[in-house]
């Protein structure tokens, strides 16, 4: 209809929590990395790898928007085969050269792989212990 909204509450608030903590974790190493001596392409790598992993793992929160999901194995083997595909453009070197990223330490990975699982936990954190829209809308 003309006058419905695109988006539900929920939907809108589930936007919102994950587009910042993502936004804040990729500031974080963009800003961090230069200052702690990590080159340009290091850092690009670094944040191509967070950013494109968070997408696959926000799948996950963003199915619980409504309703309780059903099991789906296919989901599962999707995000996995997403992370292979992630691992493969920082160890491959045609997919590196095409995307213009370098090898990084597995320290980074590491450091990657926390971050993800971080910023993961906080967004989580936010959807479960914050009000919903319908809570926070005054009668």
């Amino acid at each position: 209809a003309a006058g419905s909204r695109l988006l539900d509450p929920d939907s809108l608030r589930f936007i919102v929590i994950s587009g910042l903590t993502k936004a804040a974790g990729g500031i974080a190493f963009l800003a961090g990395m230069p200052m702690l001596g990590y080159g340009l392409e290091e850092t690009r790598t670094t944040v191509f790898l967070y950013e494109s992993v968070m997408q696959l793992v926000f799948v996950y929160p963003s199915r619980r928007i409504g309703l309780v999901p059903l099991p789906n194995q296919w989901i599962h083997i999707a995000v996995a085969l997403g992370l292979v595909l992630q691992i493969a453009t920082i160890t491959l070197l045609p997919l590196r050269t095409m995307l213009g990223l370098v090898p990084i330490s597995l320290g980074l990975i590491a450091v990657v792989t926390i971050a993800v699982l971080v910023t993961w936990a906080i967004a989580e954190f936010a959807w479960r212990r914050g009000p919903s829209p319908a809570e926070s809308v005054s009668p």
